[in-house]
């Protein structure tokens, strides 16, 4: 496919040790409304969900995010989940 053949060529001109990309979707945990009473993992701060905002839907959530690591090529590195809040930037 077209994807394929542009993700060969990016891999071909750039060193995979020197660039990774990071990407992340929303965990939505319950609708932002019912946040105040939801009591899922809510015992540790570190490990609460909180609210974030996803720019793809333009939308407010509550819940989790999911980072994931890939080379240029491709192939997946390493995964985390954080609190909603957390900004790719700072992962």
């Amino acid at each position: 496919s077209y994807g394929d053949s542009l993700r060969n060529k990016i891999a071909a001109k750039i060193s995979v040790s020197d660039y990774y990309i990071v990407d992340s979707m929303p965990l939505e945990i319950c609708k932002l409304i019912r946040s105040c009473r939801s009591t899922v993992c809510r015992k540790n701060y570190f490990t609460s969900p909180d609210k974030g905002f996803c720019a793809w839907q333009n939308s407010v959530y509550y819940g989790y995010k999911l980072h994931a690591v890939f080379t240029t090529d491709g192939i997946f590195i390493d995964f985390d989940v954080t609190q909603a809040s957390v900004h790719d930037i700072h992962y």
